[in-house]
């Protein structure tokens, strides 16, 4: 990939990173998490780059850059956590674990589950 940038150069210094834990995103973040960067003319998820760094170009463009550590939201952009996964087994890898739910509502902070929605309905006085 080419560019030269205090962030690019970071991700290239940590693409050999072997430690086991998540390795955090030291830059900015976006409104659940994500770390992200501006390349290529246009704002991308860090750990996508991070991915494309690490392992290649995506085999399609319905790829998704996956976390085996299921922290994107935490920041985790380490090489090792991250592989080329398509949106059905990203999906179900996430279900596997429990950090995705039908049930959540989204809020700009994070997600609610369905028991904290129907505590503040309940605090509210709404029936549902």
């Amino acid at each position: 990939m080419k560019g030269k940038s205090a962030v690019l150069d970071w991700m290239r210094a940590h693409l050999a990173f072997t430690d086991d834990e998540c390795l955090i995103w030291p830059f900015s973040v976006n409104w659940n998490g994500y770390g992200h960067l501006k390349y290529e003319d246009r704002v991308q998820k860090a750990h996508r780059i991070m991915c494309r760094l690490a392992h290649g170009e995506p085999p399609s463009s319905k790829h998704q850059a996956a976390h085996s550590c299921h922290n994107g939201k935490g920041g985790c952009v380490n090489p090792r956590h991250l592989s080329w996964q398509t949106p059905r087994e990203n999906l179900l890898a996430r279900r596997e674990v429990g950090t995705h739910s039908l049930m959540k509502r989204w809020t700009n902070k994070g997600a609610l589950t369905a028991d904290q929605v129907r505590h503040i309905r309940a605090l509210k006085g709404c029936k549902n």
